[in-house]
């Protein structure tokens, strides 16, 4: 029996290790994936930690293989149109049998009964090969963008985060006096990866973006914000907000004072994302004061996690677009490549990292 490596962990405890699993053999339906990329998040982090104790093995074993961001290729397939050497993106979460996920919207899955590749009870993409439900895989068409499809997991929860907004918006006259959003501001909480594709895709979409954190970050990083028109301010200091509120507000930090602390700049109509988890921060007391801020300006507080396939091909149509007219700001994107047995790159960030990844080939 043909064996890979696979990065493990034991979930929810912890740790990290490259050991040998044997190759799996695909069934009916499903494809043999050849892993090119996976890439590193604080989800990961967490779970390496043992800071995440909804993290959990597959039924019966005392290990996870980990890892839920990938780019792969097909070694073999069998349906969905796919060839050998075809680039796809395994879509993370497997459905269960609520409404939600019988209709393709596991992300919206309404009784908990469903895995995460990696994170709850599914192995995950950090390994040299795998096999996948050819029906969850997203095929990449453009091979040009093949160099940072491994953002496509990231990134689909923007798509999806915007999906949303298009319904949301609706409540009320969102848009400015000319029918666009350029006269709205948004206001991204958090400089990791997710903070960054969300701040790009909302200059993208016309609104006035800042970025923030409590802490400065790398010239390398600033040069991507500014292809993007996107500003950057630590917020720790005075006057860092830019004008009179903001329209659109993410946090992607998972602090719940950062999160109350910019609610109360959201100006009416607005809508706050939530969308960055952290169990190991410390909490933060709501006042009556937010609440009626939130009431009498009728914000919006959206929850979101995961998205679906068609936030995954949305996602990938997008970073072909931004690989073709922001060639090199997209590269930069990648701040490090690594081997698989180079597994300390799971314990801890690197400085100045938007996107860590695992090279496998």
């Amino acid at each position: 029996m043909e064996q890979d490596r696979a990065i493990t962990t034991n979930a929810p405890f912890g740790g990290v290790s490259l050991r040998k699993v044997e190759r799996e053999a695909p069934a009916d339906g499903q494809a043999l994936l050849s892993t090119v990329e996976t890439g590193i998040c604080g989800t990961d982090r967490g779970i390496v930690s043992g800071a995440l104790g909804f993290s959990y093995n597959p039924a019966g074993r005392d290990y996870m293989v980990l890892g839920h961001e990938c780019i792969a290729r097909v070694a073999s397939a069998d349906g969905e149109g796919l060839r050998k050497g075809d680039y796809v993106v395994p879509a993370t979460r497997s459905g269960g049998g609520c409404l939600n996920c019988l209709v393709g919207r596991p992300d919206n899955c309404s009784d908990n009964d469903r895995h995460d590749a990696g994170v709850t009870g599914k192995d995950g993409f950090m390994r040299d090969s795998f096999v996948y439900s050819t029906s969850d895989l997203v095929k990449v068409n453009d091979e040009s963008v093949a160099d940072v499809a491994v953002l496509t997991e990231p990134m689909k929860n923007v798509m999806k985060v915007f999906d949303s907004l298009s319904h949301i918006t609706k409540l009320s006259v969102y848009h400015g006096k000319d029918g666009t959003l350029r006269s709205r501001r948004a206001l991204v909480v958090g400089t990791g990866c997710e903070g960054f594709l969300f701040s790009m895709m909302a200059s993208d979409a016309g609104y006035i973006t800042q970025i923030v954190n409590r802490h400065d970050i790398s010239e390398r990083q600033k040069r991507i914000l500014d292809t993007f028109d996107v500003d950057f301010a630590d917020y720790s200091r005075p006057g860092a907000l830019q004008g009179e509120g903001v329209d659109l507000l993410v946090d992607t930090s998972g602090d719940p004072a950062a999160l109350l602390g910019m609610l109360r700049h959201v100006r009416p109509n607005g809508v706050g994302v939530c969308f960055g988890t952290n169990e190991n921060v410390a909490p933060a007391s709501m006042s009556g004061g937010d609440i009626i801020n939130i009431v009498e300006k009728n914000i919006v507080v959206l929850g979101s996690v995961d998205g679906s396939k068609k936030h995954y091909m949305d996602a990938v149509r997008q970073l072909s677009a931004w690989r073709k007219c922001r060639p090199d700001a997209m590269k930069q994107m990648i701040t490090g490549r690594f081997r698989p047995e180079n597994t300390g790159i799971l314990l801890a960030r690197q400085p100045g990292e938007i996107k860590s990844v695992i090279s496998w080939q």
